[in-house]
């Protein structure tokens, strides 16, 4: 991972949910345009016709469902790491809220 790394289209592929996303590096990076998700311009009604295109073609859904599986092995190590990350932020957050504590009852 990296610091551009968006979040929601991992949990997105995590879950198999059909993706349409605006054109941006990290997007390239996660999906498979047309495979595992469609990637638009940033145009409004471009992204409006995509969601539209998805939401009337349940073969397309259905499709890239399956296609997770075949083009998206390493989801699931991205997803580990995802979990170490929010793991490790858990803790530190509890840390800190403990050492506060701390610090008002002295």
């Amino acid at each position: 991972m990296h610091e551009g790394y968006c979040i929601t289209l991992a949990e997105a592929r995590a879950f198999k949910k059909p993706i349409v996303v605006t054109d941006f590096v990290e997007a390239r990076e996660q999906i498979i345009n047309g495979k595992t998700g469609i990637i638009v311009d940033f145009n409004e009604q471009k992204i409006f016709e995509q969601i539209l295109n998805l939401l009337n073609n349940e073969n397309l859904l259905r499709q890239f469902e399956k296609n997770f599986s075949i083009f998206d092995k390493d989801n699931a190590t991205d997803i580990n790491k995802l979990l170490r990350v929010n793991l490790r932020i858990s803790k530190e957050e509890a840390l800190i809220s403990m050492t506060k504590h701390l610090f008002c009852l002295m």
